[in-house]
């Protein structure tokens, strides 16, 4: 009888857990404007706002920053890096069994004290500033073929008075994490950020 007893426990236990409610996820802090870069840096947004049209929802491309991956980078979410100023390199890295379509590498010179944004997104994206606007061209253009390819990602060096309201919008910031939330997914931090 004591077996059946422990067994009805055990079962009563395990079903009281699955029950349970997830906790919920962390709440991420929403970008509130640009913070100035240190003396001697620059600082960058780096920006993927969920469009309702775009693919991969779930994928987590990987940012990398002059070969150093730096944050996971999910729909809604940004990262903010402070760098010395000068040439850097971005680029994204999928996850692990992840679309080759976020493979994609550019290449910005950063002034010392500027501040700039990078959007990631799918699809049409946002509407482009005129072309006269200094850093408002795109720096990638989309993936592969467009006739072959059914998802276009888009990565661009956007113009603060395109980008700022975007961000306000939609992203909540997962690099550097939050002190009390748990970084989107696990990636070694090479590089010295201050934020």
């Amino acid at each position: 009888m004591s077996r059946t007893v422990t067994a009805a426990l055990v079962a009563a236990s395990l079903l009281a857990a699955c029950a349970a409610p997830l906790p919920p996820p962390p709440v991420l802090p929403a970008f509130e404007g640009a913070t100035p870069p240190a003396p001697g840096q620059a600082r960058l947004y780096v920006f993927r706002p969920r469009a309702e049209d775009q693919a991969l929802h779930d994928e987590q491309p990987v940012l990398f920053v002059d070969g150093a991956p730096v944050t996971a980078l999910p729909e809604n979410g940004y990262a903010d890096v402070q760098l010395p100023a000068g040439r850097h390199v971005l680029s994204f890295v999928p996850p692990e069994g992840g679309s080759d379509l976020w493979r994609s590498t550019m290449t910005l010179r950063l002034p010392p004290g500027s501040v700039h944004y990078v959007a990631v997104w799918m699809a049409a994206g946002f509407e482009r500033t005129p072309s006269g606007n200094e850093g408002a061209d795109l720096l990638v253009l989309p993936v592969g073929d467009p006739e072959d390819v059914p998802a276009h990602l888009r990565v661009e060096h956007a113009h603060p008075s395109v980008a700022e309201p975007v961000l306000r919008q939609c992203c909540g910031r997962v690099y550097p994490p939050p002190a009390d939330a748990v970084p989107a997914a696990p990636v070694r931090r090479l590089l010295r950020i201050e934020g």
